[in-house]
This record gives structure tokens, sequence and C-alpha cells, in this order.
């Protein structure tokens, strides 16, 4: 996986994103959108052959790159808990 950052402001972030699953962009728009503070996030693929992606995100006053750190980690948390559960019924 490859990040680059485009823009790396206080309010917005916009990133190149290469080796990464499309849902998991998807997952994290969709959980920056719910915050509060966030008045934009969004991702494209610029062309359907290619692997880069862009993550924009944009806030009212918060850090950009703070806000998607922790979404990120929320992310990260839900998915340490479901595997648990998970291994837990398998078992």
């Amino acid at each position: 996986m490859t990040v680059k950052f485009l823009v790396k402001e206080k309010n917005q972030i916009e990133m190149e994103i290469s080796g990464i699953d499309t849902a998991l962009l998807y997952y994290l728009v969709e959980k920056l959108n719910a915050t509060s503070g966030v008045e934009f996030a969004a991702t494209k693929k610029e062309h359907p052959l290619s692997d880069v992606q862009k993550l924009i995100v944009k806030t009212k006053s918060a850090n950009a790159a703070d806000i998607t750190l922790k979404a990120l980690k929320e992310i990260e948390e839900e998915t340490e808990e479901f595997k648990k559960k998970f291994q837990q019924i398998v078992k």
C-alpha cells in the first residue's frame, strides 16, 4: 500500500492511496461523514482499471488528519471486537 498526501491543511486532506480495498475506504468515508465536525468526506477512483484512489476529507474547524486517524482507530476496534466474537462461535 502506498499513501501520498496531495493536500495537507488543517481543515482538509486529500490523499492518493493505492493497494487498498475499496470497501475499506467506503467504510472510512461513511464513518467520517457520520462524525461531528466533518463537512465532507469522499473517495473517488480516477479510472476503473487503476488501483489508485483518492480520499478527501474536509472539516469545519477540526483537524482533518486527527479526525481521520480517530475514525481509523474506531474501525480497528470494531474489527477486533468482531474477530473475537467470530473466534468464540467458530470454536
